[in-house]
């Protein structure tokens, strides 16, 4: 992973538990849990070599990737820490077509800059979300 990227991830982590810290936290383990999970999503972030063909990837995770993934009533909450982290980096690289999520608890299907769509269709507990769609399917080309 790129150094960058890495300290990058390490800015954002960090302000996200300075914003919506508990006492009693231990921030340093938390770092450390969430670089291990991006370590396996480095792959989004490499360069192809010149002329290479790229597939289509997708990448799945269960926090959000995005804290434009929040309903706007949770953003800027505790509970917004708890959901989403900060990935633009990779979300807006468009190396991944398609990345479905879950953790939130309303359906979204949110674009990004680089093409990525971002995609979460939860059902919730109880099937408490009404716009969960049992027959939605994402085909990539």
């Amino acid at each position: 992973m790129p150094v960058a990227l890495i300290a990058l991830a390490v800015r954002r982590m960090d302000r996200d538990i300075r914003r919506h810290a508990v006492a009693g936290a231990d921030r340093l383990g938390e770092v450390a849990r969430h670089l291990g999970v991006l370590a396996p999503l480095r792959h989004l972030r490499r360069v192809p070599k010149r002329g290479a063909v790229l597939r289509p990837l997708s990448s799945r995770t269960h926090h959000a990737p995005h804290p434009d993934c929040i309903a706007p009533a949770q953003r800027d909450t505790w509970n917004a820490g708890n959901s989403a982290s900060d990935l633009s980096a990779l979300t807006d690289s468009g190396r991944a077509a398609l990345w479905v999520h879950g953790h939130v608890h309303h359906s979204l299907d949110l674009p990004r800059p680089g093409g990525t769509r971002l995609l979460c269709n939860p059902a919730g507990a109880g099937f408490a979300n009404l716009a969960f769609d049992e027959n939605r399917v994402i085909a990539l080309p």
